[in-house]
């Protein structure tokens, strides 16, 4: 990584962010990845964008057309957060929902189709239709800043 690259990461790492998750069903399989860098681009259509690796193995689940959802985590879920990371064997476990996984437990769960791909750098832009909004029960949210999870203070 060039020195611009990492003091670019340093420096993003003193901007908090929430934590959720991209899931995909691929047949018997829920493939998942947690994100931090997704924001909601438009109300009319619904579109939210959010920023894979080009490496990130997800990607080819996603296509133009395919269905996914991003769940917002909860301050209370940080170990759903990292079970996602580690790849956690037994991943069904936390998710529900019949044919796109949602977190169970997510402050709410974004059901999306992938309208839009644009290569950026060393990652892909990818920019999906909200379907649907599943809301869950209010909570703090899951935060990530300098490395670490936080939460707010109650």
């Amino acid at each position: 990584m060039s020195y611009a690259g990492v003091a670019l990461r340093r420096a993003m790492s003193e901007w908090p962010s929430g934590v959720a998750v991209l899931a995909v069903q691929r047949g018997a399989y829920i493939e998942a990845i947690t994100v931090n860098s997704y924001i909601s681009v438009s109300l009319e259509p619904p579109l939210v964008l959010v920023s894979i690796s080009k490496h990130a193995q997800i990607l080819g689940g996603i296509p133009p057309g395919a269905r996914y959802s991003i769940s917002a985590l909860a301050a209370s879920q940080a170990r759903v957060a990292s079970m996602v990371i580690d790849r956690f064997p037994n991943l069904k476990s936390i998710f529900s929902g019949d044919d796109v996984p949602g977190v169970t437990g997510a402050l709410f769960t974004l059901i999306c189709t992938t309208s839009h791909m644009q290569e950026a750098g060393d990652h892909v832009l990818h920019i999906g239709t909200v379907e649907r909004v599943v809301m869950g029960e209010p909570a703090q949210p899951l935060l990530y800043h300098r490395g670490a999870y936080l939460s707010l203070p109650s």
